[in-house]
């Protein structure tokens, strides 16, 4: 952190280092990405990703939302709109702030080539179809506003969020691998903190779960030594195959 340095991270630690939490997801020739935070850029030239096929938002914080313009690079190698689904709230958001990301391009009018965006609402617990890949949203308490999670076959991405209710666990039950947002070993009013994430686990079961979203009271070894083997830090370009 600008303010505060490594915290209790360990700087010899490059999986200390951590951009802004998403995650892109492919199968079956689908590329799904989910949050657009100001680190896009770098995370895709990082990852080699010159293809999506859509974003799924979960709220509309800036942390999530403000790589929004990264995107135009894809449109420029696809040559088509980006299609992004969210909430109400979230999507009104990004439109509001990005107005000019909904309307066709003139490039013999415009000096640069800015992204294009297709909007789409979603709700919790209606399920939609991206190319061939079901995603099942669900709701998630994060104090000032219900975020979005999504699962997608054996795969379930939580961040944000201080508190599930009945409903989302009953999307989340038998997924495999469950990435989820766990901000510090302490509680915190809006983000579940690490024993939060235990009952969780719980309850849901999975057979991995990777936390995600961590602040700098979360070092890498330390979490490693003090957690069993199927919780484990995820780290900026971690690969999970499921």
């Amino acid at each position: 952190m600008v303010s505060r340095g490594w915290g209790d991270c360990s700087p010899s630690n490059p999986k200390n280092r951590r951009l802004r939490s998403s995650v892109f997801v492919s199968d079956k020739g689908t590329d799904i990405l989910i949050d657009s935070g100001p680190d896009l850029r770098e995370q895709l030239l990082s990852a080699g990703i010159r293809n999506i096929d859509a974003v799924l938002y979960t709220h509309l914080h800036a942390d999530h939302t403000d790589g929004v313009n990264e995107l135009r690079e894809i449109n420029r190698l696809t040559q088509e709109a980006i299609p992004i689904y969210g909430d109400t709230a979230t999507i009104d958001s990004i439109y509001t702030r990005f107005d000019y990301a909904f309307k066709d391009i003139d490039l013999s009018k415009e000096a640069l080539y800015h992204v294009i965006l297709q909007k789409n609402i979603i709700n919790p617990y209606i399920n939609f179809k991206v190319k061939d890949i079901e995603i099942k949203p669900f709701s998630q308490n994060h104090c000032f506003m219900d975020t979005l999670g999504f699962r997608m076959g054996d795969f379930a991405y939580s961040t944000d969020a201080v508190d599930l209710d009945e409903k989302a666990f009953e999307v989340l039950k038998g997924v495999k691998v469950w990435l989820v947002g766990c901000l510090s070993l302490n509680p915190h009013p809006s983000h579940a903190g690490l024993e939060k994430v235990l009952e969780w686990a719980k309850i849901v079961n999975p057979e991995q779960i990777y936390l995600t979203h961590m602040s700098i009271g979360m070092d890498y070894d330390t979490l490693c030594q003090m957690l069993p083997t199927n919780i484990r830090p995820a780290y900026d370009g971690m690969v999970i195959d499921i």
